[in-house]
């Protein structure tokens, strides 16, 4: 049986070091720890991560196939409408426990990872 679909480990290996990066750039490098983050500047990384997984969604389709890119971009959009309810249990948990808007981002860091 060949996991890699045909294609070789090179596929999973770039896929694995792109998550990292991408990990690593919103988690470390521009998490917003220690300071608010406004609507604009939460709107333009919501931007610009839906347009990675747009280009991502084309690297799939070009190396696979029509079909699969549409699964999984199927399944991105499915799963970008489910996180907004988790939006709401975070607020509702911030509220409760009274966290302060400067370290929210540092609780959804620790509570994600």
């Amino acid at each position: 049986m060949d996991l890699f679909g045909g294609h070789g480990a090179a596929p999973w290996i770039l896929f694995n070091v792109g998550l990292a990066v991408g990990l690593a750039i919103d988690f470390g490098l521009l998490s917003g720890r220690g300071r608010t983050i406004g609507l604009r500047e939460a709107v333009g990384w919501n931007v610009f991560w839906i347009a990675v997984a747009l280009v991502f969604t084309g690297v799939v389709a070009a190396a696979y196939g029509r079909t699969p890119a549409t699964e999984y971009l199927t399944g991105y959009v499915v799963e970008r409408a489910l996180s907004v309810d988790n939006i709401f249990v975070f607020v509702v948990i911030f509220r409760y426990f009274a966290i302060e808007k400067a370290r929210q981002a540092r609780v959804l860091f620790w509570g994600i990872l």
